[in-house]
């Protein structure tokens, strides 16, 4: 990877020739790279957890009160009188979220270390947040990356109070990393999810809480989170022991998990998450697209993907939307593929009233341990502004019904709705 050029203006100015097609790749980029996995993936509008371990888990997305505190009755939870449901409880959901390599050994020699500060503010105009989690959280004494592989990571024991720190209430465990360190390391992630009260989609101690729902409760409403993969990185998961722990991105599996979602009581919406396709590649693949679609055809109100680690196109989809790849959030670029380090956070505002609302949010990524610089927060915004237009322009031209994109706002989100046409 490269260290941070976000002063130099030039370099912005390669950004947007390379977004566009038109840059040098790799040149003076630091040997080591930033691929997740060792294969790639042969699969691959307007819009605003629970059952793991012994049974059903819901948390309150209010800020700062964990599930364990509402069930103690902790102080600012009361249980005299429930207040009316939210009009709207609005989403931010971000890409993939390393907490190994540099990153892991920084919570390592900080355990108060927050690594989502850059985007605090943005975070906190959300009612429930959500990131793919790419990299366990085991004691592996001291190691957050294989001497020997360079694709095989994990965060440490503490990267769960990182995440709650972040005030990230659900994440997915379903990618082809959740297994770098085998099965111990995989419960070992587990469980210091929960004992830092956040919440995991994709993943269980058994096949029906792996493809079971993770509900989030927020504002009076109940927002149901399902999560797979179509990626593996220990040959195929079905053929391998974890398919009884992780979900894997099987077009009927997905349609039976959301549909039996739809159908839970109390369950007011419905998010799914994709982790698949190709490395660095801005367009998606076809199975991707079919799943996404199938996925809001059997009763989602939203569709997420990852694992491409650069920013997909944005679809709305029977008034739903689908964000195809939201690239990297916290993960550090890779030197010969710049775009990289340019993120998307989806905001997406769910309502009984109607379809979802939903806004795009560009940032981009800084520093050698990597963190995610939101557009409104951004000291050289009008300079990366006119990247982020452009990275828009390219991946919205790349998909066969693109959404309609407006300008950004004061708070560094642009509006996504459907094209007319």
């Amino acid at each position: 990877m490269r260290p941070d050029r976000s002063a130099s203006v030039a370099s912005a100015v390669a950004i947007v020739l390379l977004v566009a097609g038109c840059g040098d790749r790799g040149k003076g980029a630091a040997p080591a790279s930033e691929s997740t996995s060792e294969r790639s993936g042969g699969e691959t509008t307007a819009l605003s957890t629970g059952e793991t371990g012994a049974g059903a888990q819901t948390t309150s997305g209010a800020p700062g009160v964990t599930g364990a505190q509402a069930a103690s009755g902790s102080p600012g939870v009361t249980g005299a009188e429930e207040p009316a449901a939210k009009e709207t409880v609005t989403l931010i959901a971000g890409g993939d979220v390393c907490l190994g390599r540099l990153l892991g050994q920084t919570i390592l020699r900080d355990p108060g270390f927050n690594p989502f500060a850059s985007s605090a503010r943005i975070l906190g105009t959300a009612d429930i947040r959500f990131v793919n989690l790419e990299s366990q959280l085991s004691d592996q004494k001291g190691e957050t990356q294989s001497p020997t592989m360079k694709l095989k990571f994990t965060g440490p024991p503490g990267g769960g109070k990182a995440l709650a720190a972040g005030r990230i209430d659900v994440v997915s465990a379903a990618n082809n990393h959740m297994w770098d360190y085998g099965k111990d390391a995989f419960f070992q992630t587990l469980d210091n999810l929960e004992k830092a009260g956040v919440k995991y989609a994709g993943a269980g101690r058994t096949r029906d809480q792996a493809y079971g729902p993770v509900i989030v409760e927020a504002g009076g409403r109940k927002v149901a989170f399902l999560a797979f993969t179509g990626i593996w990185n220990q040959s195929e998961l079905r053929f391998h022991e974890a398919k009884d722990h992780v979900a894997e991105a099987q077009r009927q599996s997905v349609v039976e998990s959301v549909r039996a979602a739809r159908a839970k009581e109390g369950v007011d919406f419905v998010v799914v998450s994709y982790h698949g396709g190709e490395e660095y590649v801005s367009v998606p693949l076809q199975l991707a697209v079919d799943l996404h679609r199938a996925a809001i055809d059997a009763g989602a109100d939203a569709v997420i993907g990852h694992h491409p680690h650069v920013a997909q196109g944005i679809e709305v989809y029977k008034g739903k939307p689908i964000f195809y790849s939201l690239g990297n959030y916290l993960m550090r670029t890779h030197g010969e593929h710049t775009e990289t380090g340019i993120g998307f956070l989806a905001k997406i505002g769910f309502s009984k009233a109607g379809a979802p609302s939903a806004w795009v949010c560009p940032f981009r990524i800084s520093g050698f341990v990597a963190s995610a610089i939101p557009l409104a927060d951004d000291p050289q915004r009008k300079l990366y502004e006119a990247v982020y237009h452009q990275r828009i322009r390219v991946v919205q031209g790349s998909i066969a019904s693109p959404a309609a994109i407006g300008p950004m706002n004061e708070d560094g989100c642009a509006t996504v709705s459907e094209r007319r046409r």
